[in-house]
């Protein structure tokens, strides 16, 4: 089991466990990426089990997963077929039909790359575990044949409490409920409170954002803003 290097803890104001129970509503996290292709954010940790003391945590570790869907806009349901434990450094080389291969130590030292070395398209993204769960889906991302994808992980999460029944790996583009995007970057931990009129607006840290009802979660979960860098050749010794 890996060990759980982040964590959020929830607390929820007054009856506000028990009422969103009663309507219906799930406790959902999103995880935010840095990539070189558009994308969909996907449902990364779900519960019904609220309570006025929660706390979501997951490892530094991941993994990157293939999947053999070709068409995942929302509400589809990412089929993870392969999954391989990755680390920023290093590719995942696809090179069998069914999106299996192996990862090498190689690539951009802050990104995590999955390399398609087949004419078949796949769907792709990274993984990882919450609350000592198995890794799923962080995003949903195109794959296609001869091309390469560049996930740079941003250590921030986003938190809703938001009736219906999404799944997780289910792609998703806006949400009926306000939410919550909370950074850990230079943290392992952070402490956070929901209201039930009130919501996030207590959150109030420069390390939360807070977001509407209907903000566009690709935008700010799925950011295409990664550049493949190139190498630069060694410079020539003119004593050489």
């Amino acid at each position: 089991m890996a060990a759980q290097d982040f964590s959020i803890q929830i607390a929820l104001e007054g009856d506000a466990a028990q009422t969103l129970s009663q309507n219906g509503f799930q406790l959902y996290a999103y995880q935010a990426q840095d990539t070189n292709i558009l994308g969909w954010p996907t449902v990364w940790y779900a519960t019904d089990a609220l309570s006025p003391a929660m706390t979501l945590a997951w490892p530094a570790s991941g993994a990157a997963y293939t999947a053999l869907q070709t068409d995942v806009a929302p509400p589809e349901i990412v089929a993870s077929t392969a999954s391989y434990q990755i680390t920023t450094g290093q590719t995942l080389k696809v090179t069998g039909t069914s999106g299996t291969g192996s990862v090498s130590n190689e690539g951009p030292a802050d990104c995590i790359t999955i390399a398609n070395l087949t004419t078949s398209q796949f769907t792709c993204g990274p993984a990882r575990g919450a609350n000592a769960g198995p890794p799923t889906p962080g995003c949903a991302l195109q794959l296609f044949g001869g091309n390469n994808v560049l996930v740079r992980p941003r250590n921030a999460v986003l938190l809703a409490f938001e009736s219906g029944t999404r799944t997780v790996g289910q792609t998703v583009a806006t949400l009926s409920a306000p939410s919550l995007l909370v950074s850990l970057d230079g943290a392992t931990s952070r402490s956070v409170t929901y209201s039930l009129n009130t919501n996030w607006a207590a959150n109030t840290e420069s390390w939360a954002t807070q977001c509407p009802a209907g903000t566009n979660l690709c935008d700010m979960l799925v950011s295409a803003v990664v550049t493949p860098l190139i190498a630069q050749p060694a410079p020539l010794d003119p004593c050489g």
